[in-house]
């Protein structure tokens, strides 16, 4: 437990929100955070790939593309499994007894056990290793 100095005062939920500018959730700065990163990762995917056709450079546009194709991969993979582990934590609520919206490990990594033996879920993992060792290779090449 931490422990504050005597002469430390707590600031109050009113005074937080004023310091903060105001009362965003965690939920809405994650979301404009993923967009941000989202729209930047796919700017830089486009340059890159434009700068590598200019070029000539096959591989290259390749190795972007099968990148890309990956990260979208690995977001989708895992926005589906905390869908999954939404699903388990109501599903059984006296084994996953936090907080609805908190994901600890145990629920993290039996979502994931769920998720990828389905097939939809196997097929969309396999495709993200695949479309990552792909760009490796079309990188070195």
């Amino acid at each position: 437990m931490m422990t504050y100095p005597n002469s430390y005062a707590l600031l109050s939920e009113e005074e937080l929100e004023y310091t903060t500018g105001g009362a965003l959730d965690a939920e809405t700065v994650g979301k404009w955070i993923s967009t941000a990163m989202n729209v930047t990762m796919g700017v830089l995917a486009i340059v890159n790939v434009v700068n590598a056709i200019k070029k000539g450079q096959i591989s290259s546009v390749l190795a972007s593309a099968l990148g890309t194709g990956a990260g979208l991969l690995t977001y989708v993979n895992i926005a589906n499994i905390g869908s999954v582990a939404a699903q388990v934590q109501k599903q059984y609520p006296e084994q996953y007894p936090e907080e609805e919206g908190t994901i600890n490990g145990n629920l993290m990594v039996d979502s994931a056990k769920i998720y990828f033996s389905s097939l939809g879920g196997a097929l969309l993992g396999v495709a993200n290793v695949g479309a990552a060792a792909g760009a490796l290779y079309f990188s070195f090449v």
